[in-house]
């Protein structure tokens, strides 16, 4: 459906993608993806302050919701402003300091904000267990490339190596390589691990 409502869009026939995304919200007014593709047409279509109006008074009205988080990223996403998720995040903390979740999640809002220090800050400052260790890690990961840093961000993948198995440790390589716009390093440890693995088909995922 989507794919439908973004050729519309390309075509420039605003009107007829707003109609399908009105008839779709009318039954799945829930659904995040099509009301970000619906503020998106209306931008398009001249119609972007009333976009944000309605917007803004939807996000309001999932307060209290478990919608709520993901409603608040979402505005804040399509308008460019992380100042209120950045505030709800800090005051959830504040009132459950033990969330790890709730400080990953600030952790990652920071860094596509691009106010890496405070992510920096966020990352370091956890206590890290097993259990919370992968997430962290990504995250970790996403603010090293986000600042250009990739090639900490293999030493750190390599510092952390453990126990974990040599094939996690280059998948993740391959990862910050692609996410580097790397792709041909990428590639070429990708070859290796299927080449050092041919029994196992997982490693080619």
């Amino acid at each position: 459906v989507l794919w439908l409502s973004r050729t519309l869009n390309i075509r420039l026939m605003f009107d007829s993608s707003l109609d399908l995304l009105g008839e779709l919200l009318a039954d799945r007014g829930d659904d995040l993806a099509l009301r970000g593709q619906w503020y998106r047409t209306m931008a398009k279509a001249g119609k972007a302050v009333e976009a944000e109006a309605e917007m803004k008074l939807w996000v309001e009205k999932q307060s209290g919701t478990k919608k709520y988080l993901s409603a608040l990223l979402m505005l804040s996403v399509e308008l460019g402003d992380y100042s209120s998720v950045v505030a709800f995040l800090r005051d959830e903390i504040s009132a459950r300091p033990e969330s790890n979740t709730l400080k990953l999640q600030l952790a990652d809002v920071l860094t596509e904000s691009k106010n890496y220090d405070d992510a920096e800050d966020i990352l370091a400052g956890m206590s890290v267990d097993e259990g919370v260790f992968p997430d962290w890690l990504d995250s970790r990961i996403t603010l090293d490339i986000s600042r250009g840093r990739w090639q900490r961000a293999i030493d750190r993948v390599e510092g952390f190596s453990g126990n974990k198995s040599s094939v996690y440790i280059q998948k993740l390589k391959v990862r910050i390589l692609d996410m580097s716009d790397q792709a041909e390093k990428a590639l070429e440890i990708q070859r290796k691990i299927v080449s050092d693995s041919p029994g196992d088909i997982g490693v080619g995922l």
